[in-house]
Order: C-alpha cells, then sequence, then structure tokens
C-alpha cells in the first residue's frame, strides 16, 4: 500500500515560501525572516537570516516599527493594487486588517518572493 497524499502539501509549502518580517525578542528586527509553524491564526513560529527562532505574532507594521516577538507580512492585493499588511492566515484564506478576506499564494521569482493576494 502506498503511502497517503498530504492534501495540506500545497498550502504548507507556500506557508514555508512566505518572506516575513519578524522581531524575533532583543534581536534586531528584519524584513526577511521565515515561518517555521503556524501555531495560531495569526502566531507563528519564526526565524530571522541569523539563525534566532522564537514565536510571534501579526501587527499591522513595516520592520522599522517591530517590537519584540511581533512580525508582519507585507502582501500586494491584485484587484485593488494595493499593498496591505496581514492579520490572519486561515488554511489557505488570509484576512487583512479591514477583514476583507483573500486567496492567496507566493511568487517567487529570482530577486525576492511577494505575496499575491485575490479578494474572495
Amino acid at each position: 500500500m502506498e503511502r497517503p497524499l498530504n492534501v495540506f502539501w500545497s498550502f504548507l509549502k507556500n506557508l514555508k515560501d512566505l518572506v516575513v518580517s519578524v522581531k524575533i525578542g532583543s534581536a534586531e528586527a528584519i524584513p526577511n525572516g521565515a515561518v517555521l509553524a503556524q501555531l495560531s491564526n495569526s502566531t507563528f513560529e519564526v526565524e530571522d537570516n541569523k539563525g534566532n527562532k522564537g514565536v510571534c505574532t501579526l501587527v499591522e507594521k513595516p520592520a522599522t516599527e517591530l517590537l519584540d516577538n511581533e512580525m508582519s507580512i507585507w502582501a500586494y492585493c491584485l484587484n485593488t493594487n494595493a499593498f496591505l499588511f496581514i492579520k490572519e492566515i486561515i488554511n489557505n484564506i488570509m484576512i487583512d486588517f479591514k477583514n476583507v478576506k483573500h486567496n492567496w499564494e507566493v511568487d517567487n521569482d529570482s530577486t525576492q518572493s511577494l505575496v499575491l493576494l485575490r479578494i474572495i
């Protein structure tokens, strides 16, 4: 018998591909952290580019304004041609700080990763 298919593979792969701004503890805030695991709708285990790991909560702030154990996701909405911050991730849906729900995908090119949103 073959191993069962993981139906959440695409979602988990996209989550791992997210580039997030993080400030882990008293470490320096950086704009290119990585998500290791999702702990709740707005709380994630993350790692910065210096190897620091911690648990951070999503906030509506640029990297330069993050406080200890905060993170942010800056995403581009294709419907409105505007950038916005993400408040929650529930399954394959991202919710912004105006409570608008979006389908999302991570677009990777050779220079950066960008979260692309479409309003549901």
